[in-house]
């Protein structure tokens, strides 16, 4: 079972406030019925109608992107500098990230508009791993990488444990995995153990992988790989 409202917005209709308002005008008929502000419904067994017209289960999308750096991942930003709806196809417009990478960072998003997904995979009780490639400023210290590992102080709250990984032999290039979200992780980490964070790349998230796909290029999931995101656990 679904809110209608929400079944609306994810249908391409209207957003979900608009919806409500369709709804309050009696222009929302569900079964033969007017609809009700609030009414959920079973979208595999309801007939909805919008205006007379019938409004069809929404057909869910995701997709893979690789996001280059300098590029906001939000749909719009009022000082005008470029987001990543700017580098989409504009077939996937509709889509919305899950989660961000902050304007620097390069790497794996994925967009849906599966709204409940999004909202899952979101939320923190389900610990979705992240893994990064970080260029450091300088070599990483054992003992600094020890201190990460067991989490570091962002505005007053410990970061959970991470996993803290050399690449190669000269210290500077790390891969960290992270369980949270939070504003400029990474980042902030390593900054509090005093290093400065030259270039981010996210590779993973929860089970799937970036691989090769070229920056700024899109592909869509495979159903497996869709399959492994709905069912993630850590």
């Amino acid at each position: 079972m679904t809110r209608l409202n929400k079944f609306l917005a994810e249908s391409g209709i209207t957003s979900r406030r608009k919806a409500d308002q369709l709804i309050e005008e009696g222009k929302v008929i569900v079964n033969g019925k007017p609809a009700k502000v609030g009414q959920t419904i079973d979208p595999s067994k309801d007939r909805i109608k919008v205006s007379g017209k019938p409004v069809e289960k929404p057909k869910f999308e995701y997709v893979m992107f690789h996001k280059s750096k300098d590029s906001l991942t939000t749909k719009s930003d009022p000082e005008g500098r470029k987001t990543i709806y700017d580098i989409l196809p504009p077939e996937y417009h509709h889509l919305h990230p899950i989660g961000r990478l902050d304007r620097a960072t390069t790497g794996l998003l994925i967009l849906t508009n599966d709204g409940d997904l999004t909202q899952r995979l979101a939320h923190p009780k389900f610990h979705v791993l992240k893994v990064y490639r970080a260029m450091l400023n300088k070599p990483l210290e054992l003992e600094d990488a020890q201190i990460m590992a067991k989490g570091v102080e962002l505005d007053g709250v410990m970061t959970k444990s991470a996993s803290i990984n050399t690449l190669g032999d000269d210290g500077l290039n790390i891969e960290i995995t992270i369980s949270e979200g939070r504003y400029r992780q990474v980042r902030r980490m390593f900054e509090a153990v005093g290093y400065e964070v030259l270039k981010l790349k996210r590779t993973h998230f929860g089970p799937i992988d970036l691989g090769r796909l070229a920056l700024s290029k899109t592909r869509l999931l495979s159903q497996r790989e869709i399959d492994n995101l709905r069912k993630w656990r850590t």
